[in-house]
């Protein structure tokens, strides 16, 4: 599966109240909760690594980032293409730890 596939799939089951920005970050922030809950109590717990759980829930996370790519009216395609160069520009020469200690502050 594309990205773009991927993309036009999860918009057929948006219901017209998903279709918000609002719900959009929520869901953002609440998905990516539940990864890192689960990581914290494999890291912290002593608990096995639900690695079918924390697909699963990385697929609802990608949902709501499509979600609200939708929204924005941009593919996630662009979005990973921007990001790419941001971290080109903000990287050239790969990560270094002193390059994130010193990198200009500016978004993002």
């Amino acid at each position: 599966m594309t990205i773009e596939q991927y993309q036009q799939a999860a918009a057929r089951t948006a219901t017209g109240k998903c279709r918000d920005l609002a719900n959009a970050g929520l869901g953002l922030t609440g998905e990516a909760g539940e990864v890192a809950d689960l990581l914290k109590k494999h890291l912290f717990q002593g608990h096995d690594l639900p690695r079918e759980r924390i697909i699963e829930e990385l697929g609802d996370l990608m949902w709501y980032v499509a979600l609200t790519a939708n929204l924005l009216g941009v593919s996630l395609g662009e979005i990973m293409r921007v990001n790419v160069d941001k971290l080109w520009q903000r990287y050239p020469e790969g990560f270094r730890p002193e390059d994130s200690i010193h990198r200009r502050q500016n978004h993002g």
